[in-house]
C-alpha cells in the first residue's frame, strides 16, 4: 500500500530526532506512516520485528515436491518390477532392463529423500511466517492502537490546557485594559491594580506561549492527525498480514505435497 510522503520542516525533524533518540520511546505516527517493513513499527517493537523477520527469511527456502511426476514414476517402477517377476523380458534385454529399474528406484529414493528435506523446510517456513503474522496480530497492531489512544488523550489534554491558557490571557488583558487609564498621581490604588493586572497578563501570556509550544512539540512528534496516520499504519500492517496469510497457505500446500511424496511406498 502506498502511503503519501509529506514534507517535514526543520523544526519537526529536530523534534523527531529528539523523540526517537536514546531517551525517546513514544512512537512518531506521522513518520512511521511513511515507512515500510519493520521501520514502520514502533521503536519499542522494532528489534523483535527484525528478529522474527530474520528468522523467517532464514528458514524460508525454495523447493517443491512434484507429486504427479512421483506417482507416474512409481507406477512405471511397479509395472516394470511386475514384468520382470513375470519373466516378460527377453533374456538378452534383462540386464539393461534391471539397470533401468535400478535407475528408476534411485530416482524415487532421491525424490523421497528430497521430499523429506522440503517437508521439514516447509514446516519451518510455515512456523516462521506464522510467527511474523502473530507478532503483528498480537503485538504490533494492539500496541499501536493503544499508543495512539494514549497520544490522542495527551493531545486533548494539551488542547484543553491551551484553551484555558488562552482564556486566562484574554481575561487578564481585559482587566489590564480597563485599568490602563489609571493615573498614578490621582489614583494610586487603581494604578497599583493596573500594574498588578499587567503582571498577570504577562504571566498568562507566557503560560499561553508555553501551552502553544507544548502542543507544537507534540504535533511535531506525533502528527496533527493521529487517526489518519494510525489508520494508514493499521491498514498497511493488515495488508502485510494478508501477504503472509497467502504465503502460509502456500507453505501448508508444499508441506502436504512433500509429506505425501515422502510417505509413498513403492
Amino acid at each position: 500500500m502506498a502511503i503519501p510522503i509529506r514534507a517535514v520542516g526543520c523544526s519537526v525533524v529536530v523534534s523527531f530526532l529528539f523523540a526517537t533518540g536514546a531517551l525517546g520511546q513514544k512512537p512518531n505516527f506521522y513518520r512511521l506512516a511513511e515507512q515500510k517493513g519493520c521501520e514502520s513499527v514502533m521503536p519499542s517493537l522494532r528489534d523483535k520485528c527484525n528478529t522474527v523477520n530474520a528468522a523467517k527469511e532464514k528458514v524460508c527456502t525454495s523447493g517443491v515436491c512434484d507429486i504427479e511426476t512421483h506417482l507416474k514414476q512409481i507406477e512405471r517402477y511397479k509395472a516394470d518390477m511386475a514384468r520382470l517377476a513375470a519373466g516378460d523380458i527377453p533374456n538378452g534385454d534383462t540386464a539393461a532392463f534391471k539397470t533401468s529399474i535400478e535407475k528408476t528406484k534411485a530416482e524415487l529414493d532421491q525424490r523421497k529423500s528430497e521430499a523429506e528435506t522440503h517437508r521439514r523446510a516447509a514446516k519451518e517456513c510455515l512456523d516462521g511466517r506464522q510467527a511474523v503474522y502473530d507478532f503483528f496480530d498480537k503485538e504490533v497492531i494492539p500496541a499501536t492502537m493503544q499508543a495512539a489512544a494514549e497520544a490522542k488523550t495527551e493531545r486533548e489534554g494539551l488542547l484543553e490546557g491551551l484553551r484555558q491558557a488562552e482564556g486566562a490571557q484574554a481575561s487578564a488583558k481585559t482587566k489590564r485594559d480597563d485599568l490602563a487609564a489609571a493615573d498614578p498621581e490621582k489614583d494610586r490604588t487603581r494604578y497599583d491594580e493596573y500594574v498588578k493586572a499587567q503582571g498577570e497578563y504577562e504571566t498568562n501570556t507566557a503560560a499561553y506561549r508555553d501551552a502553544e509550544n507544548k502542543l507544537g512539540q507534540f504535533n511535531s512528534m506525533n502528527g496533527k492527525d493521529i487517526d489518519h496516520d494510525v489508520n494508514g499504519l493499521i491498514m498497511y500492517y493488515k495488508e502485510e498480514q494478508e501477504g503472509h496469510k497467502i504465503a502460509i497457505d502456500q507453505e501448508k500446500n508444499r508441506f502436504e505435497n512433500c509429506d505425501k511424496v515422502a510417505s509413498m511406498s513403492y
